[in-house]
């Protein structure tokens, strides 16, 4: 036996509200989704994983390199060359 601690966040309340309402247990509904990866061996939904060329546009951001700032919506248009 497997025991699964969660931390109680927003998130957590929203989707517990979804599974007692179409009457599933925070537990049968991991129980599915286990089943669902070893039946698809794979994720049950699509997800991407960010390129790198996106991991470094993160990292930039995060650390304040390589940004464009724009006074206005105008000046950001013109920027994108829109």
């Amino acid at each position: 036996m497997t025991t699964i601690t969660f931390d109680t966040n927003a998130n957590v309340i929203k989707a517990q509200a979804v599974l007692n309402r179409i009457g599933l247990s925070p537990e049968q509904a991991v129980a599915l989704f286990f089943e669902q990866i070893a039946l698809r061996q794979e994720l049950p939904f699509s997800y991407n994983t960010p390129n790198q060329e996106t991991l470094e546009a993160f990292h930039d951001s995060e650390t304040g390199k390589n940004l464009v700032e724009c006074t206005n919506a105008d000046d950001f248009f013109a920027k994108l060359g829109i």
